[in-house]
């Protein structure tokens, strides 16, 4: 799908930042188990993601397109040429209830747009 320059723009928030307790009794990739060491850490980012379009239209084709490109990468690479770490992201798209929809439009204090949540869960290990 194309859309034009003109139809406008996303808004993206981060609301939440969690810890996977699952990677938390996990030995590190290569060490020694009788060594002690730090588990790698899973680290879960949560975005509201907000279309901001000239016109109702134009901001229903770009969340349009969010969903799309999220369904069509759900791995995202975030390897980076001038880094020597790599890593790479899964990113699934989140269903809030109504009441932490409320809440995340309550926080941000102006009125509710159609919006999507999204998740985007950082391989262990990677620097952010």
């Amino acid at each position: 799908m194309t859309l034009p320059d003109e139809v406008g723009c996303l808004s993206l928030w981060l609301y939440s930042v969690s810890v996977s307790e699952s990677f938390r009794n996990l030995m590190p990739a290569g060490d020694n188990p009788a060594r002690s060491g730090q588990a790698p850490v899973q680290i879960s980012l949560h975005y509201l993601i907000t279309p901001f379009g000239n016109s109702a239209e134009d901001g229903y084709l770009l969340l349009d397109g969010v969903i799309q490109f999220l369904h069509d990468h759900p791995v995202l690479d975030l390897s980076n040429a001038n880094e020597p770490t790599s890593g790479r992201a899964d990113i699934s798209i989140v269903n809030l209830t109504i009441t932490e929809i409320t809440n995340l439009w309550a926080a941000l204090q102006v009125p509710y747009r159609p919006s999507i949540a999204c998740q985007l869960r950082l391989s262990p290990g990677m620097r952010v």
